[in-house]
């Protein structure tokens, strides 16, 4: 099975409301889908952001180049960010 992100989210989320332990739901989770399929660690990660009263399974936000800096070099390619 791919390990698709989103999926192993969502089956740590449905373990968390079943109430099992973030080991519990490795162990489940990596029975029924191959093993190796979810760490200890990102199971231990989601159920403390869950515990902590934030359910959603999406990737926060993270900083990057800003917009401003990408449209320029979009619009000018032979430009580096030096000049």
């Amino acid at each position: 099975m791919e390990k698709n992100r989103s999926v192993i989210r969502e089956l740590l989320k449905f373990e968390f409301e079943l109430g099992h332990s973030a080991k519990q739901a490795m162990d489940n989770i990596n029975r029924a889908k191959g093993a190796g399929t979810v760490a200890y660690s990102t199971a231990k990660e989601w159920f403390s952001k869950f515990k902590s009263g934030n359910l959603t399974i999406e990737d926060n936000l993270r900083s990057g180049r800003p917009e401003k800096l990408i449209e320029r070099l979009s619009s000018t390619p032979s430009k580096s960010i030096r000049q």
